[in-house]
């Protein structure tokens, strides 16, 4: 039982040690030599499938059924996992089939450059780093945490994505899966960012650092280089009304090269873009390549639950994702990112609501057409981009006409 007196989060950790604990060795005995016995055996599995995780870092374990990795008789048993977000869910082998696509695909072209703790310094002090855990973590998803840090030879500040991956299996044998797909994840986002590298609409690529059970990968932080500030999207800095139209130019764009190259990134929105200035007004840079996945083999999600459709509906869950993806169950496609793209143009309309200007109002229009229902009535991103153009026209005319009756008034003076 859960003592009333914890915290909230506290409960929901012992809670999920109790539920693991009984999945693994059943109903709670009176014998209490035979739980330590079977505890003693799940914990000498744990450290095996360390052990093999370690031996075999690029996730290339022998070919094995999960029994005989594990060492278990074989078993019907089979407890489903909840799912409590709108990610794509599938098993570890779906996952790494989709991320294995995108490796095969991008291989004979893109070789990940490396790095080594020795190549890190704190991002504050400058101190040598030690350990991967002196480092100041700045934000945290679903896939992992991000750290900030200093490239030692350049003082260049990167953003350094830890992976992580699920404690709660149904089996050690599942453990063992997850490790293997949580690398495959990996590897695919550390090709993707080396290939965009050299785009302005997207990170700097530095190189992979291998922990040996997590891969990380190190981008140039993009936000404020001297202070470690980030801005998102949705948190901007103050900015002028050409600039608002500029950046939405820039997440256009961004999602043209992407899908040039064979690739759906399926998680585009708010979170993941950000800016960052550059000479004299800030861009836009996308970030966060997780999910992506190639045109050819796109995911879908899968076992979605009534509640969580109910909550997609209303607003209450990932309304940055295409309905069709959601409620139907098909796959992802260019046409779902597109719809992405018209919820940040729409979000945008209330972010920068405040400069009442008709391009905010347009930007607004723009972004309901590309969330149009019926994925076939979305415009491509080519038909967006020259939307666009037309409002940073309008835009630069409204600045010339207050110019103009600016320079009049004081003339009348």
């Amino acid at each position: 039982m859960v003592d009333i007196g914890m915290s909230a989060q506290r409960k929901r950790r012992a809670q999920q040690i109790a539920n693991r604990r009984q999945r693994l060795l059943g109903p709670v005995s009176d014998h209490g030599d035979e739980i330590i016995q079977a505890i003693e055996i799940v914990k000498a599995v744990l450290v095996k499938a360390k052990q093999e995780a370690q031996a075999y870092p690029g996730g290339d374990f022998p070919e094995e059924s999960k029994d005989q990795q594990t060492g278990c008789p074989p078993t019907s048993t089979v407890i489903p996992k909840q799912s409590n977000t709108l990610e794509p869910e599938k098993s570890a082998q779906q996952n790494k089939s989709v991320d294995e696509e995108v490796i095969q695909m991008l291989q004979p072209k893109v070789s990940c450059q490396t790095l080594i703790l020795d190549d890190l310094l704190t991002f504050d002090m400058g101190w040598t780093v030690k350990s991967f855990n002196m480092l100041q973590e700045i934000g945290r998803g679903s896939y992992g945490r991000v750290v900030i840090a200093r490239h030692r030879s350049t003082g260049a500040p990167l953003a350094i994505k830890e992976p992580s991956w699920s404690d709660d299996f149904a089996s050690p044998g599942e453990m063992v899966e997850e490790l293997k797909a949580t690398r495959a994840r990996a590897t695919k986002e550390a090709m993707v960012q080396q290939l965009l590298s050299g785009s302005p609409y997207f990170p700097k690529f530095w190189g992979t650092l291998d922990l040996g059970n997590e891969l990380c990968q190190a981008v140039e932080f993009v936000g404020c280089k001297k202070t470690g500030t980030g801005y998102p999207l949705h948190e901007p800095p103050s900015l002028s009304m050409c600039n608002v139209v500029k950046i939405a130019e820039d997440i256009v764009k961004g999602m043209m090269e992407f899908h040039e190259h064979g690739l759906l990134h399926n998680d585009l929105k708010n979170d993941n873009v950000l800016l960052e200035k550059r000479g004299k007004r800030y861009n836009a840079v996308i970030i966060d390549f997780g999910m992506a996945s190639s045109i050819t083999a796109p995911p879908k999600m899968v076992r979605v639950t009534r509640e969580i459709k109910m909550a997609y509906v209303h607003g209450g869950e990932a309304d940055y994702i295409a309905p069709e993806v959601v409620l139907d169950e098909q796959p992802t496609s260019i046409a779902s990112d597109v719809f992405s793209v018209g919820r940040i143009l729409s979000d945008m309309g209330e972010i920068f609501g405040g400069h009442r200007s008709p391009a905010v109002r347009e930007l607004s229009k723009l972004g309901a057409q590309c969330m149009a229902d019926n994925p076939d009535h979305r415009p491509s991103l080519d038909t967006i981009h020259s939307q666009i153009t037309k409002l940073q026209r309008l835009s630069r005319w409204r600045r010339v006409k207050r110019w103009v009756a600016k320079k009049l008034h004081l003339r009348r003076k």
